[in-house]
């Protein structure tokens, strides 16, 4: 999978089709210009709290807007997107995270219980984020709202890694 590729086609279709319906859940539409800018607010904000190119971020979140979101943001932002199945135990996703070395995770609050196993099993992360407002963890959404989305960091390179993908073979 080419990064630099997948970054000028999130450019390319925002141009093109900037107003146009990119993504729907039933419940929101996204446009492809926002879903780039939320791309890169994402970005921008997981460079600001120290996350690197080729780092690992988690995220835990059902299939929809918001993993489509964070996938979008490990393309433009440099960082390794690492997909959290769901669908696993909490001690599968304890092991998954734990091997996977994330720097951050971002989940979905109703994976909340998940995530306090995770932060009790000393596997989680020092930079989480609750994709909604939470009292625990600090809100994604309330967190990019002060975030510029210029992107300020290197181009990532064709070499680079882009998503690290669990499969029920990967144990």
């Amino acid at each position: 999978f080419n990064r630099s590729k997948a970054l000028s086609t999130g450019l390319r279709n925002a141009l093109l089709f900037g107003e146009h319906p990119a993504l729907t859940d039933g419940r929101q539409t996204v446009s492809h210009k926002a879903l780039l800018a939320r791309a890169l607010h994402i970005a921008s904000l997981l460079r600001q709290r120290g996350i690197r190119s080729q780092d690992r971020v988690a995220f835990l979140m059902p299939n929809g807007i918001g993993a489509v979101s964070m996938f979008n943001a490990a393309e433009v932002g440099g960082f390794i997107g690492v997909p959290l199945n769901w669908r696993l135990s909490p001690a599968e996703i304890i092991e998954t995270l734990s091997d996977c070395s994330a720097k951050a995770l971002i989940f979905d609050r109703s994976f909340l219980a998940v995530a306090e196993q995770l932060v009790v099993a000393s596997c989680a992360p020092e930079i989480i984020f609750c994709a909604q407002a939470g009292e625990r963890f600090e809100a994604l959404e309330d967190a990019v709202n002060g975030v510029s989305a210029e992107r300020s960091w290197p181009l990532p390179t064709p070499d680079d890694l882009v998503y690290l993908i669990y499969t029920s073979g990967s144990s």
